[in-house]
């Protein structure tokens, strides 16, 4: 089983006031296996409680140890992107119903 033990404040883990996450693991093998099943950045995000900026980082790390490819990585934001004009073209037809 492959893990990244990634300290909590390189990464954006997010943790109540007053209290510190220090190190935490995170299995690399779970992170992948939710990225190709096509799991959106934010829930990503909710099931591994990452800030953005501590997402973004995990990607990197999982890129630079070669766990993830550079095209993976691309594909997948292609594939958010074009989820996001499906929304847009979906809410300006509810608007015209609407109206």
């Amino acid at each position: 089983m492959l893990t990244c033990s990634i300290e909590a404040s390189s990464v954006g883990l997010r943790c109540p006031r007053g209290k510190s996450l220090g190190k935490r693991a995170i299995k690399s093998e779970e992170v992948i296996a939710d990225i190709r099943s096509g799991i959106s950045d934010l829930e990503l995000a909710e099931k591994y409680n990452l800030s953005p900026p501590g997402l973004e980082s995990l990607l990197g790390h999982l890129v630079d140890s070669g766990l993830l490819s550079q095209g993976e990585l691309e594909d997948r934001e292609q594939f958010t992107a074009s989820q996001v004009i499906r929304a847009f073209v979906e809410s300006r037809r509810d608007r015209k119903v609407l109206n």
